[in-house]
């Protein structure tokens, strides 16, 4: 079943929610590629908000494939005036690893450290910010590479 509350996407399943958006699990609806769908907790009603959001995602959208972060497929604000981005589903994230007791050697550690800095240098290039950097920040691709996540969210909201 199609989503009216975010468009081009199916099969919307709740898989987390905090205090700054829930995430749902999806089904592109081009694609069938199974996605994360990310709606904010705000409201953005006024168009100078919806035009910030826009601005701030399309910069955090001119990193995709350039570096280390989680690419954002698509973006925008429904109906209701939630903000909400997709991106790939990468299920496993830093504090995953981190709590099945795997010791992450030194090396490992260096190779992550050093593509969240990537990660870093191209977003403070492109003039964004990242609130808070946390092991849930931290998500892995099916080759196991890190990937920076939530790039311009809280930066979006002004």
């Amino acid at each position: 079943m199609a989503s009216e509350f975010v468009p081009g996407v199916d099969d919307l399943r709740l898989i987390g929610r905090g205090t700054t958006a829930s995430v749902f699990r999806a089904l592109d609806a081009a694609s069938g590629d199974t996605v994360a769908v990310k709606v904010l907790n705000v409201r953005l009603t006024e168009p100078e908000a919806i035009a910030r959001f826009d601005e701030v995602m399309a910069r955090v959208t001119s990193l995709n494939g350039e570096y280390p972060v989680v690419p954002v497929l698509a973006h925008g604000v429904n109906d209701s005036g939630n903000p909400w981005l997709v991106v790939p589903f990468l299920q496993r994230s830093l504090r995953d690893v981190a709590g099945t007791g795997h010791r992450v050697h030194w090396d490992e550690a260096a190779a992550i450290g050093a593509r969240l800095a990537d990660a870093l240098a191209g977003a403070h290039a492109a003039g964004l910010l990242h609130d808070r950097i946390d092991p849930t920040s931290v998500r892995f691709d099916a080759h196991g590479a890190a990937l920076l996540a939530d790039l311009g969210v809280v930066e979006a909201l002004g």
